[in-house]
C-alpha cells in the first residue's frame, strides 16, 4: 500500500485501496490509516483510538466528524476481515480487488457487512432499529418465534414475548437477519465488547425452521467474534436450542435459576485462537 490518497470522487479507486489493506483481525493493516488520510483531506476532523484489554490484542478504532449542525448522521462500519485461509485456493488474491469485465472480483471482506443478505448486520454497527418499520418487522418475528419456545418450556413470561417496540429499538443489540424474498425468516441479536460476544436473541419463523437458518445465523456471529469467545443463555428445557448450540461447539458452562423458578443454562464457545492460547 502507498501513501497516495485515492480520490473521494472515485469510489472504485478508493474501494481498491481499502481492499489492498491486509486488515485481518485484530490488525488494522493500514485501512484505518488510509481512511484517516482520505477523510482528513476531505475536511473531516479525525481521531485514531487504540483500545486495550488485558489478555487480548490491542484494537485500533477510528472516528471522523465533519460539521457541527443538526441533524446528525452517523455511519458505523468496520475495516477488519477474517483470515483468508489457503490463499492458493483463491482465483484472485484476497487483497487484490481485480477488475474483470468491468466488475471487481469479490476479494476478502468486500461484502463483509452482510452476513445473511440482504439484512445489514455487523457487531460494530448500530442495529437497524432506527428504521421503525425494520424494528416492527423484527418484533413481529420475535414474538411468533418465542411463543413457540414459551409453549415448549411452559413459561409464558419469556422476556422477548413481552418486549415493546420502544424497548427493542433501545436494546443496543447488533442484528443479523436472514431474509428470503421479502420475508424476514430469522434474526440474531448480539452485544459485543473487546473480550467477548454475547448472543441476546435468536428467532426463526416457524414456517422457516429446519432449513439451517438458525445455525447460519449463529455461525455469522462466530465469524464476527474472531478471537473472542461467545456466550449465550437459554432455558434448560429448550432442548432443541441447547442441542443446536452444542452441535456448533458450545459447551455447558453454568446453570442458574430465575427468581420465578425457570432453570437456565449458560453455554460458551471458545474461538480456535483462544483455545490454542489456553492450551
Amino acid at each position: 500500500m502507498t501513501d497516495s490518497i485515492p480520490s473521494t470522487t472515485d469510489p472504485v479507486a478508493l474501494l481498491q485501496a481499502l481492499i489492498a489493506c491486509p486488515s485481518v483481525t485484530p490488525e488494522e493493516g493500514g485501512a484505518i490509516a488510509l481512511l484517516d488520510r482520505v477523510l482528513g483531506a476531505a475536511g473531516f476532523e479525525t481521531h485514531t483510538l487504540v483500545f486495550s484489554e488485558p489478555g487480548t490484542p490491542d484494537v485500533t478504532n477510528f472516528f471522523a466528524r465533519i460539521g457541527t449542525g443538526a441533524p446528525h448522521l452517523m455511519f458505523a462500519g468496520h475495516t477488519d476481515v477474517v483470515p483468508p485461509g489457503d490463499v492458493s485456493q483463491w482465483t484472485k488474491g484476497p487483497f487484490e480487488g481485480s477488475i474483470v469485465d468491468g466488475e471487481i472480483i469479490h476479494p476478502l471482506g468486500m461484502a463483509h457487512t452482510t452476513f445473511a443478505e440482504p439484512y445489514p448486520a455487523r457487531a460494530d454497527l448500530p442495529p437497524p432499529m432506527a428504521d421503525g418499520l425494520a424494528a416492527a418487522e423484527l418484533l413481529a418475528l420475535q414474538r411468533v418465534a418465542y411463543q413457540s419456545e414459551a409453549d415448549l418450556i411452559h413459561y409464558p413470561a419469556l422476556p422477548p414475548l413481552h418486549e415493546s417496540l420502544p424497548q427493542l429499538i433501545d436494546c443496543g443489540d447488533s442484528i443479523c437477519g436472514w431474509r428470503e424474498g421479502d420475508e424476514l425468516c430469522g434474526a440474531i441479536g448480539f452485544s459485543s465488547s473487546l473480550i467477548e460476544i454475547q448472543i441476546c436473541r435468536l428467532a426463526v419463523a416457524p414456517q422457516a425452521r429446519r432449513r439451517g437458518i438458525a445455525a447460519k445465523l449463529i455461525q455469522a456471529v462466530l465469524v464476527e467474534a474472531g478471537p473472542r469467545p461467545v456466550t449465550v443463555s437459554t432455558a434448560k428445557a429448550n432442548t432443541p436450542g441447547v442441542a443446536l448450540y452444542q452441535s456448533l461447539g458450545f459447551y455447558l458452562r453454568s446453570e442458574t435459576t430465575t427468581p420465578d423458578g425457570l432453570p437456565l443454562v449458560q453455554l460458551h464457545r471458545w474461538s480456535e485462537r483462544s483455545k490454542a492460547s489456553i492450551d
